[in-house]
């Protein structure tokens, strides 16, 4: 059984493969056991070596020695399959999960953003590890984003979602507790991650609320 970790980076610096592969070392450096490459606008070529790279630090027994790392891959099986990750991340545009699942086998890690209720309740549960939630709050990474949802939905699609809820958008430090109390498995984040100073502490203070949250 797949178990996703509860704190889920996203890596996202499409202008510089060598920064992302730096940022990528230190989270894992830092104990983050899930992480996703999103590098959209990157040519195919540089695009697939640098997802390569990623995975192939992923695999490292270093960070392989508690708990399994996760590799994910945003959007794409084709790349997923072709780099050897973990798994991929699908919106509400991309490959259909039970296409995905057909591509990639049943070990793969599939995630599938949502964004209302409506869409929540259409997922493929079957065909999914995980859901995806958000924006819960406003994000600095994305323009353009869905309606902000609040914890108050978030609870919502929490009790209503067989499978592991992954909540997105916004979240950091100081409102990751309203994210895990609403019933989120887990919080990908983004911004509050790359602008940190020191990643070690900042990572082990989300470490800290979700222990506490489970105690």
């Amino acid at each position: 059984m797949i178990v996703i970790p509860p704190i889920y980076a996203i890596a996202n610096f499409a202008e510089s493969s060598e920064k992302t592969l730096l940022y990528i070392r230190r989270l894992l450096d830092a104990g983050v056991r899930l992480i996703q490459l999103r590098a959209k606008g990157l040519p195919p070529e540089q695009h697939l070596e640098l997802a390569r790279q990623a995975c192939a630090f992923c695999r490292e027994e270093q960070y392989n020695r508690s708990s399994r790392t996760l590799f994910i891959i945003n959007d794409d099986p084709s790349l997923c399959l072709a780099c050897g990750a973990d798994g991929v991340h699908l919106g509400q545009e991309d490959t259909a999960p039970e296409d995905a699942r057909q591509m990639l086998g049943a070990n793969a890690v599939i995630g599938l953003s949502t964004h209302n209720l409506a869409q929540l309740s259409r997922a493929p549960f079957p065909a999914l590890t995980y859901a995806a939630w958000g924006p819960v709050f406003a994000s600095q990474t994305k323009s353009g984003h869905a309606p902000v949802t609040g914890t108050g939905l978030l609870r919502q699609a929490a009790a209503a979602c067989p499978i592991p809820l992954v909540a997105i958008g916004g979240i950091a430090l100081d409102n990751v507790t309203e994210v895990f109390r609403a019933g989120a498995a887990s919080a990908a984040i983004i911004n509050d991650l790359q602008t940190a100073s020191d990643l070690k502490t900042h990572i082990a203070g989300f470490c800290r609320i979700w222990n506490e949250h489970k105690a």
